[in-house]
């Protein structure tokens, strides 16, 4: 079953990237608080960023891999007992691994993903494999 795992798979890239989590762990998608990014560039990571299963760490980049051994079924579980007494997820968990699991077999295995509230897109265009333009319209990061 095609999943979404953390990834330090090209992090640095934008500007505002950084990784909290476990490698490979599975990942989630928060519900964005809602400040979004503002004028001034502030942002909230809850907006960017994907959530590790195991270590509650956030990171901006996960990729689509395909676990043999997963099932809905332990998708599921697996993200239920990560969530357990998390506001607005309560009662959600089924919906959202199965969002979750639409989402990954959507795209191809080894995709990274990057998001911006419920936006989700490939970070590198699948047929030229440049940079796609930032979600949030941030630059490159140079260094």
């Amino acid at each position: 079953m095609k999943v979404l795992v953390a990834t330090r798979r090209s992090q640095g890239v934008r500007e505002l990237d950084f990784d909290d989590c476990v490698e490979g762990e599975l990942v989630w998608i928060t519900t964005p608080c809602g400040r979004g990014l503002a004028p001034d560039r502030a942002y909230c990571s809850c907006s960017i960023t994907f959530v590790g299963v195991a270590s509650f760490g956030m990171t901006t980049t996960a990729v689509v891999t395909d676990l043999e051994a997963m099932t809905p079924e332990r998708y599921e579980e697996a993200l239920s007992d990560a969530v357990e007494g998390v506001r607005g997820l309560d009662g959600h968990v089924a919906e959202t691994a199965a969002d979750l699991a639409r989402l990954a077999a959507a795209v191809p295995t080894g995709t990274v993903l990057e998001r911006y509230n419920s936006w989700v897109q490939p970070r590198f265009d699948p047929e030229s494999a440049a940079l796609n333009p930032s979600i949030l319209d941030l630059p490159e990061r140079h260094d």
